[in-house]
């Protein structure tokens, strides 16, 4: 979605979640990266600002895992990013700022997901990753009956590559 922008022709604002030929929720630009990185699409260049500091993607990866334990069915993600650092605010170490990226991702995630999953939207086509536990029959009520169960869980690992010219406060001399 966009609209007018005040400083440009026309600015981002989100994405529109879309369920029978009907908006039905929003998501934003944030989410919209995540949504990106579960399909496995690049967010390399994204700047996330933390409290600790900033830093760069540099490349993520994804995989997923799918089940279904006692009739009710299970998906684990698992994001892997590598970032740089590009500042560090006050002391912050790289434990620090792994450990802010990390919360934030992993807000935005479960906000995303309520969102989408209190709507009934499966964007994400996670049904599709329970083809094999699911009959053909039963796949076509994943919406109404098996997506409002799902337990979604998510792991983030981040590896910082480089620091470019900066000094870690775990990296100084005693």
């Amino acid at each position: 979605m966009i609209k007018k922008g005040e400083n440009s022709v026309c600015e981002f604002v989100g994405g529109a979640v879309i369920k029978n030929g009907k908006m039905v929720e929003v998501i934003n630009p944030d989410e919209t990266l995540l949504y990106n990185a579960f399909n496995d699409e690049s967010n390399q260049g994204k700047i996330e600002v933390l409290d600790e500091g900033s830093v760069m993607i540099l490349g993520n990866r994804m995989n997923h895992a799918s089940s279904i334990i006692d009739g009710r069915p299970h998906f684990h993600s698992d994001l892997r990013l590598s970032v740089m650092v590009l500042e560090t605010k006050g002391e912050a170490s790289r434990e620090e700022i792994k450990e802010a990226l990390t919360a934030l991702l992993l807000e935005r995630y479960d906000r995303m997901f309520s969102k989408i999953q209190s709507s009934e939207a499966d964007i994400l086509g996670i049904g599709q990753y329970f083809r094999k536990e699911i009959s053909r029959e039963e796949l076509k009520k994943w919406r109404s009956k098996y997506y409002p169960e799902l337990v979604f869980t998510q792991d983030i690992v981040i590896n910082i590559q480089n620091e470019g010219n900066l000094r870690m406060p775990s990296d100084k001399e005693s």
